[in-house]
């Protein structure tokens, strides 16, 4: 951890000690007299955690598992505190096997402990919005849940989008949007999913298995191919950053979706600074040229190719 900038380790440390209290508060507090279920859900949670999808992160690599619908069925049967052993169980398997690169210790103690404050945030909201542990209802368990599982998913993202943010010195919110934010339906996927494995629990309803397999099944694969293009666009950044040209990409909006190494050496504006801001405000001298018409033309579908001489591919 001593490679990452001070910020960033100050940041694990207050995450890893914050979440491993948690714990221990939570394990005082369990009652273990449903412990084979407690014991099969965490067998289920660290199992269905090898089935996770590599998030291609600009410069750094998550993952997002499928072991969250068992997490958040535990949540519903269980409650907070024995569903932190159902997580940490899950976030173990995630971070040590069918992993590319060993992760050290301190990325999976982070991991443990972040998803132990998540479990405990989200079962927070779920009791605030009148959930109720141990029976589902339904629809009466509807509002709970999609509270829990909204809350799930800015706790859990959001606090890996910060320790990403601070180790690689890039801003927090631009991470979050680009990185993580899209994976929220997976959440509310999920969600359902937990509830339908919640109810064949609670009352031995087993021809609704598939039910629940269903829709994780079709969202693993569904978001496969949402990641494998994601992945194209990512490796094409990279080709991108790595050319000795400056280089910058548009959004549909105008904004500055890409700036380059190459193009902050020359500029000696820095991408944190460029990156989803005007170009023309980022660098106020460009409005005396052609090419704020020219981005105008091109944007709007009009003529591909910039007249101001300014760009040496001549193409916008």
């Amino acid at each position: 951890m001593r490679q990452l900038p001070q910020r960033a380790q100050l940041y694990i440390t207050a995450v890893v000690l914050s979440g491993g209290a948690l714990f221990a508060i939570s394990l005082g507090r369990t009652s273990f007299h449903r412990l084979p279920l407690l014991i099969s859900l965490m067998f289920a949670s660290a199992l269905l955690s090898r089935f996770k999808l590599r998030l291609p992160t600009t410069k750094n690599r998550s993952t997002l598992s499928v072991s969250y619908a068992v997490d958040c069925a535990s949540l519903l049967l269980q409650g907070p505190d024995p569903t932190m052993l159902v997580a940490a169980a899950g976030a173990w398997s995630q971070s040590t096997f069918g992993v590319r690169n060993r992760n050290p210790t301190y990325r999976k103690l982070f991991n443990i402990a972040s998803l132990g404050l998540t479990i405990q945030a989200g079962g927070l909201a779920y009791r605030l919005s009148g959930g109720t542990v141990g029976h589902v209802t339904w629809p009466d368990a509807a509002t709970p849940l999609a509270a829990a599982a909204l809350v799930h998913f800015l706790v859990s993202s959001g606090t890996v989008a910060l320790a990403v943010a601070l180790s690689t010195e890039q801003r927090a919110g631009h991470i979050w949007l680009h990185d993580f934010a899209w994976a929220a339906p997976s959440y509310f996927v999920g969600a359902g999913a937990a509830a339908v494995g919640a109810v064949v629990v609670d009352r031995s309803a087993f021809a609704l298995i598939p039910l629940a397999i269903g829709p994780l099944y079709v969202m693993y694969r569904a978001y496969q191919s949402h990641i494998a293009r994601f992945e194209d666009e990512r490796r094409l950044r990279e080709i991108i950053e790595s050319l000795n040209e400056g280089m910058f990409v548009l959004g549909y909006d105008g904004s500055v979706q890409l700036w380059n190494d190459a193009l902050e050496r020359i500029t000696g504006v820095s991408r944190q600074i460029a990156l989803n801001q005007s170009l023309f405000k980022t660098i106020p001298a460009l409005q005396q040229t052609e090419l704020p018409q020219a981005v105008g033309d091109a944007l709007n579908g009009g003529p591909p190719f910039c007249k101001c001489g300014f760009c040496p591919s001549r193409q916008v």
